[in-house]
């Protein structure tokens, strides 16, 4: 009797992973817009930009087909596809990494819907003054989140034939010059 129980139990705790986990990362089949924070200025230092990371995480994002380039459109407001946020912050030395992914979700208390934060992952790490470090550490991070929503969004894509034709083929990037 105590093993059977002893298995529910672990059935039980898997069953709730599951459901948190895809609360964290389902999007309705939605891709994602990507937003890279402002480096501090001692990025600079060791020739990192804020352009290699957009790089780094676009080409990923494309390839997976998860980009969807942001609308820049004043005061037309933005659809509520998910946003991948990229923050890297760097010390004398030392660096972090700080990636997540941010949806609308709806507050059962005051009943509005917000953008909140449901998915993170990161690193800390030394840089030894060369940026590739930190580049492939984004490029790690984002080849994660990838592989997570992958296993989260494509069985239910697939199961209701739900990919959303506002997503559309990849386009590039709308660059400001």
């Amino acid at each position: 009797m105590a093993i059977v129980l002893a298995f529910l139990s672990i059935v039980q705790t898997a069953e709730a992973n599951s459901k948190m986990q895809r609360f964290q990362l389902y999007t309705r089949c939605l891709g994602v817009h990507l937003v890279v924070e402002e480096l501090p200025d001692n990025a600079e230092r060791i020739n990192l930009t804020r352009e290699q990371i957009i790089k780094v995480a676009m080409d990923k994002l494309q390839k997976a087909q998860l980009y969807v380039p942001r609308k820049f459109v004043v005061g037309a407001p933005d659809e509520i596809h998910p946003i991948l946020y990229v923050n890297v912050n760097l010390s004398r030395t030392a660096f972090s990494i700080g990636i997540e992914l941010r949806k609308v979700v709806l507050d059962s208390y005051s009943k509005r819907e917000e953008y909140a934060v449901t998915w993170r992952i990161g690193t800390l790490g030394v840089h030894g003054f060369r940026n590739q470090f930190i580049l492939r550490m984004v490029d790690k991070y984002t080849g994660v989140f990838i592989k997570e929503w992958t296993r989260i969004n494509r069985p239910k894509c697939a199961e209701d034939d739900m990919i959303k034709p506002e997503q559309g083929p990849i386009q590039p990037p709308v660059r400001i010059k």
